[in-house]
């Protein structure tokens, strides 16, 4: 049988406060924000997005230079013919940049797809392109601790359909958590 201090000890491990900043090696940031999407092609309006995202997992090369494979995209409510909201998302492939006072630059591209939902909990929707999506975040972070950091930041995507020749950009304010996984010594 597990106790209370069986969790609670390796959890204030992980977390005790620390000046060290461990950028270099695995990393796995959350974040979550609303935004705007504005479309320029075929429905040529905007929507709020109500949740963007912008979740990466990557490995930094350098305490300046990191790779990572992310997830980005939105939620949007904009009423579309029949659909009531769209759904953007992007799997790419980039990377982070380490800047002085805790501020990082990071850029993907990838593969993008946007569905059209009856429902917000329609993930993917029962309409659908694919196409190319661009991501780009500027953030700062605040360490409170060896392993992991809150950030707040501004992330701008671009998604690009084949088929049906939409585009889309997502204004967002994103907030994040990043865990560093590799351990510092």
């Amino acid at each position: 049988m597990m106790r209370g201090t069986d969790v609670l000890l390796p959890l204030l491990l992980l977390l005790a406060p620390t000046s060290a900043e461990a950028r270099e090696g695995l990393f796995l940031r959350l974040g979550l924000g609303p935004g705007l999407a504005v479309e320029t092609g075929a429905i040529n309006g905007a929507g709020l997005a109500l949740a963007a995202k912008d979740h990466a997992i990557g490995w930094g090369i350098t305490d300046k230079f990191a790779v990572q494979l992310a997830e980005c995209g939105a939620l949007v409510r904009r009423r579309v013919g029949e659909f009531d909201y769209l759904n953007l998302d992007g799997f790419v492939l980039g990377g982070t940049v380490f800047l002085p006072h805790s501020a990082l630059v990071s850029v993907a591209a990838g593969y993008g797809q946007v569905a059209f939902a009856h429902n917000w909990w329609e993930a993917t929707g029962t309409k659908k392109d694919e196409g190319l999506a661009v991501n780009a975040v500027a953030r700062r972070e605040w360490y409170f601790a060896r392993r992991w950091a809150l950030g707040l930041g501004a992330q701008a995507a671009f998604f690009r359909t084949f088929r049906m020749d939409y585009t889309f950009f997502n204004f967002s304010v994103v907030g994040s958590v990043t865990f560093y996984l590799t351990p510092t010594y």
